[in-house]
């Protein structure tokens, strides 16, 4: 199975990286305002780091795309 999240989230402060909650099997790409960020996975947390820091008061997308084996 294949499957795609996007969220809407605002940056309560700056932002060089971001962390999210994940408990899926496979993280197939991380994307943040369209375009492809790094990611790592520690436990179960992704690790986000995109292209260009966030400012404090900034809203931006974050589109995570997994996989999954039924």
């Amino acid at each position: 199975m294949d499957g795609t999240v996007t969220m809407v989230a605002k940056a309560t402060q700056s932002l060089s990286r971001f962390d999210l909650d994940f408990a899926g099997q496979s993280v197939g790409g991380v994307s943040v305002d369209g375009k492809a960020a790094a990611f790592r996975r520690v436990g179960e947390d992704i690790v986000i780091t995109p292209r260009s820091p966030i400012r404090k008061g900034d809203t931006f997308l974050v589109t995570t795309r997994y996989v999954a084996v039924p």
